[in-house]
């Protein structure tokens, strides 16, 4: 089936209930059909066909969403493309995936032009504007119809493209299968219990994401349900709108719920209407769930996955121990723990670097043959590079990247348990944490910390917290500490390492990660 048809069957449920909220927008289910098949329509007179790719570079807005489902209806492939990207980049991917059509913002007229004269057989469409030089999408839509039959679509066939893995390098086109969304659309239900239509869901990161795309939109477009999109992030705003929307289900990065949680606004908003507050991306600090529970009286799940495995391989339920990401999914996906460098089977309680198969998990990286035959085997399964523990009860926790992990003095050192317990410091707000060389050990511990405004620690002191108030290990305290106004994430919350790279040569030291 095509993932277009819940929209279809929503309207049929009940075409006047409110679908998105966006500011002071409401799109219902019956106007969401309409224009999207207007969308399609319009597409369709570019000539798009089955399996060909529209490109969108926009934000949080009700005319993404349309604008991949119009697609979707034809049996195109939706690619949204990351704003927070370098136009370099963001140019060659679509030179990449030889895309059709790309819609973008009157906010983005320039990257628009930029394109137009590396790409000149492209077809830009303006989403939101007629007056700059470019085809407008709303006016084309105007005189479009608003009948448009919905393509079927096979499990194996490509819905989605959505990159991953830009913080280090080229990004990656994963592909997302129609049965990939079916197998998400199960997760969420099986674990969190989440089917009814009264549900308010309210997804905080980029549709560019696939966390966008497949959570809170796809989660309330397949049951009926209604969501609130943020066209630009903002820890103040997000707290109202859970207000004014009565959202029952959060879905956000850690930082973004740490960002929420450290407002003013936090301790006086009324959130009860939020029955769960899924989070996922990197590791959440215990004491970040508990303070969000006292505050809102809504448990924090924190599940783990990655774009490969449709964002979610475990998921926590009720009885899930605190600091746990959960157990996998049975029904739809196999799990394994291997040795990071044999690739041997470990079994029963320990650690090892993650593999998953199953109805969830990628076919492989659009057009890049090396990194999809380096990330999977010949059995189908997909080494996911993330080291993780199992317990005797068979529950799973983080532990960091297989190639993040350094040995200090013979010692293995995760970054991401010294970034855990930096942001337990009441003035540092995230830390990025990395190697650099040692005479004595090899290798010792590094960190840049994004400080609060109005902060008064210093490096100094924050090293001192390390050795005085942090149950870190002496060979995994950081020996070198930067502070920076602003560390730069993606749309996950993770840093981006290269820009912090770039940062701290400016500063004059030269890292090696």
């Amino acid at each position: 089936m095509n993932w277009a048809d819940y929209l279809e069957w929503g309207t049929r449920e009940n075409p006047h209930k409110p679908l998105v909220y966006c500011n002071d927008k409401i799109v219902t289910y019956g106007e969401m059909s309409s224009w999207t098949n207007c969308i399609g329509n319009v597409l369709a007179d570019l000539d798009v066909s089955k399996g060909e790719r529209v490109a969108t570079y926009l934000p949080n807005t009700p005319e993404h969403e349309a604008v991949l489902l119009g697609a979707l209806k034809l049996g195109a492939i939706g690619c949204p493309l990351s704003m927070r990207e370098n136009n370099v980049i963001v140019i060659d991917l679509l030179r990449g995936l030889e895309a059709k059509v790309l819609v973008v913002g009157a906010e983005s007229v320039e990257f628009a032009r930029e394109v137009l004269q590396e790409l000149p057989e492209l077809k830009i469409l303006m989403a939101d504007d007629a007056s700059l030089g470019f085809l407008s999408l709303g006016e084309l839509v105007g005189t479009a119809s608003a009948e448009l039959e919905t393509l079927p679509m096979r499990d194996s066939e490509v819905a989605f493209i959505a990159y991953t893995g830009g913080t280090t390098g080229r990004p990656k086109g994963v592909q997302l299968t129609a049965g990939m969304l079916r197998a998400h659309n199960y997760v969420w239900y099986e674990r969190y219990q989440l089917s009814r239509a009264s549900e308010v869901f309210f997804g905080c990161l980029s549709l560019w994401h696939v966390g966008g795309v497949l959570d809170a939109m796809a989660l309330s477009y397949t049951t009926g349900a209604s969501h609130v999109l943020l066209p630009k992030w903002n820890p103040v705003t997000a707290l109202h709108l859970v207000k004014k929307h009565r959202v029952t289900c959060m879905i956000a990065a850690t930082t973004l719920y740490q960002q929420m949680s450290r407002c003013d606004e936090f301790l006086t908003t009324d959130c009860s209407s939020l029955k769960i507050c899924a989070v996922g991306g990197e590791p959440v600090p215990v004491e970040l769930k508990e303070r969000w529970f006292r505050v809102t009286g809504a448990s924090m799940r924190e599940g783990f996955g990655m774009s490969e495995a449709c964002t979610q391989v475990f998921a926590p339920g009720k009885d899930a121990p605190l600091s746990s990401c959960g157990k996998p999914f049975d029904r739809i996906e196999e799990v394994r723990l291997v040795d990071p460098e044999s690739r041997c089977v470990i079994e029963g309680a320990g650690s090892g670097e993650l593999a998953v198969r199953g109805d969830n998990v990628t076919p492989g990286y659009w057009h890049d043959p090396e990194q999809t035959g380096r990330k999977f085997d010949a059995e189908g399964w997909y080494y996911t590079g993330d080291m993780v523990r199992r317990d005797e009860d068979g529950y799973y926790y983080t532990v960091g990247r297989v190639d993040d992990m350094f040995q200090s003095g013979g010692e293995n050192v995760y970054p991401s348990e010294i970034e855990a317990a930096l942001v337990l410091h009441p003035d540092v707000t995230k830390a990025f944490c990395f190697p650099e060389p040692h005479t004595e050990w090899g290798k010792a511990a590094c960190a840049v910390v994004e400080l609060r405004p109005g902060a008064t620690s210093n490096a100094e002191r924050i090293l001192e917290f390390c050795t005085t108030h942090s149950t870190l290990a002496r060979f995994k305290r950081p020996r070198r500490i930067f502070c920076i106004d602003e560390l730069p994430i993606g749309a996950t919350g993770k840093v981006l390492r290269r820009q912090v790279k770039e940062w701290l040569a400016a500063q004059g030291y030269h890292a090696e990660f």
